[in-house]
């Protein structure tokens, strides 16, 4: 029986200072001749890495022919200028592809004296509605306050319903000359009546809530209710975040928010490369991909001991 696998990948180029292939979306039709999961031989040889032409390789992406040429790429969404860093479905709208883009690092300066370099540091939420159909519409949206919120985005996780979250791959979420290292995750509304919509007055962009413990973040995963694991890419650590409450579409209370941190200094971030987690609902394990110590770990979330405050804190926690 002819099966058909349909998986939707970051095209990124290994270079982030190539033009070619950066950011771009593309769908990868496995053509397979057999039943998947047929093969049996799908072990890799560590010893010298993956070799992506190698019998071994193909197999682990598909079955049948087993090669390279059977897989076919089918653009969906060129780059135009935008870096790609991360995508999922819409739990609740399964027609729904949300994707993560930024710009190149621009060399210009971002304070207060001269922003020139601050529009480089925007992020964009783009949603593709029927992705790689006949029908496929796409959405590109920009928060109201955007540069802070969503400020060069390299993750997002759905929540529970109508929320989902995102960090960014920066030092501090004020001007690039701020002491403080204020940077960290944002939650969303996935409604797009208040996603990337103006609040009101006195309001500040459509964020549901914000806490600011986790600079150069590079990964995130969803526990449960507002609860949210994070790479954390500044103290090369695990960071759990609890929103708790959120504050609506705009405001700025962010008292109730919590915050831990898991093993310090024993996760390494690579600059521009974004780092997948994925948290097992069954088993509590948390995944992560460490690229700066080319391996995945994982973590058991029901252990740990308690330890001090985490230093420097910028805003009021409740724990």
């Amino acid at each position: 029986m002819k099966h058909l696998l349909l998986i939707l990948a970051l095209a990124m180029s290994c270079s982030v200072d190539s033009e070619e292939n950066n950011g771009n979306i593309l769908i990868l039709d496995f053509d397979s001749t057999s039943d998947m999961g047929s093969s049996t031989d799908t072990s890799l040889d560590a010893s010298d890495g993956a070799d992506s032409t190698n019998e071994e390789a193909v197999t682990l992406i598909g079955s049948g022919e087993k090669k390279a040429d059977s897989v076919s790429f089918v653009e969906i969404l060129p780059a135009q200028g935008f870096q790609a860093s991360d995508l999922e479905f819409n739990p609740e709208d399964e027609n729904q592809l949300w994707i993560l883009q930024r710009r190149k690092r621009s060399s210009a300066t971002c304070t207060e004296a001269d922003p020139s370099g601050c529009g480089a540091l925007v992020g964009y939420a783009t949603i593709l509605s029927n992705p790689g159909k006949d029908d496929q519409n796409m959405d590109r949206r920009e928060d109201p306050n955007s540069w802070h919120f969503l400020r060069r985005p390299s993750a997002l996780a759905f929540g529970d319903t109508g929320t989902w979250a995102s960090c960014g791959e920066e030092r501090t979420g004020n001007y690039l000359d701020s002491a403080a290292d204020y940077m960290g995750p944002t939650l969303w509304s996935s409604d797009l009546n208040i996603f990337a919509k103006a609040p009101g007055a006195g309001l500040n962009g459509s964020h549901l809530d914000m806490l600011h413990e986790t600079p150069f973040c590079v990964g995130i995963a969803h526990e449960t209710e507002n609860i949210y694991w994070l790479f954390n890419g500044d103290a090369g650590s695990i960071d759990k975040v609890d929103f708790a409450g959120d504050h609506g579409p705009g405001n700025d209370d962010h008292a109730d928010g919590k915050v831990f941190r898991y093993a310090i200094g024993e996760l390494l971030r690579v600059e521009d490369v974004p780092s997948g987690m994925h948290f097992d609902q069954k088993s509590k394990q948390l995944y992560v991909v460490d690229s700066g110590n080319k391996r995945i770990i994982t973590l058991d979330t029901t252990t740990g001991t308690r330890g001090p405050a985490i230093v420097p804190l910028y805003e009021q926690l409740a724990d």
